[in-house]
């Protein structure tokens, strides 16, 4: 497994669409903001759509129409950059950018092939194949009853009460590296 060099953990949180993945991510969040660690997050647009830009009319806008192959603006507490599609940035890049602002933790929603400790969220049944095909896969959070695989597995409707717990299993894993 690839060693990252990072002074935080990072813990994805990955599965096919519309399999609960978000939810997941805002119940860890809400956890880890409630025993008072600082979390980050990133959230990988799986879609090969490009993003609508958030302000249409601005400068950075105009900027970017005018031919700046990256624009950013930055004020009251928000950092917006917007670059074209010759610029590919990996998790890599993103979690360069993000250890500038110290974070505790960073959970990542997505970026599924990356080498990243992971919490697999199964939409159904079909979907355990992801297991078989992922790195380093921790947790599992299932829509289904519990299976028989050998890690730990929850239920969607389980994870606020255990958040705890799930996050246990990521930690002790870590920490045994």
């Amino acid at each position: 497994m690839k060693q990252h060099a990072w002074d935080f953990p990072v813990y994805q949180v990955v599965g096919f669409k519309n399999s609960g993945k978000t939810t997941v991510m805002n119940h860890l969040i809400h956890f880890l903001k409630s025993q008072g660690v600082n979390v980050a997050t990133i959230k990988h647009h799986g879609h090969h759509s490009k993003l609508s830009p958030n302000h249409q009319l601005t400068d950075s806008f105009s900027h970017k129409e005018s031919g700046a192959f990256l624009s950013g603006v930055e004020g009251g507490g928000s950092f917006q950059l917007d670059y074209d599609s010759r610029v590919e940035l990996k998790l890599e890049d993103l979690l360069h950018i993000y250890s500038r602002f110290q974070p505790d933790i960073v959970l990542v929603e997505g970026f599924k092939n990356e080498a990243y400790p992971k919490i697999l969220v199964l939409g159904n049944e079909e979907e355990r194949e992801l297991l078989y095909e992922l790195e380093d896969v921790r947790v599992i959070i299932s829509r289904a009853d519990s299976s028989k695989e050998n890690l730990p597995e929850y239920h969607l409707n389980e994870v606020v009460s255990q958040c705890g717990r799930i996050m246990h299993h990521l930690e002790r894993e870590r920490s045994r590296k």
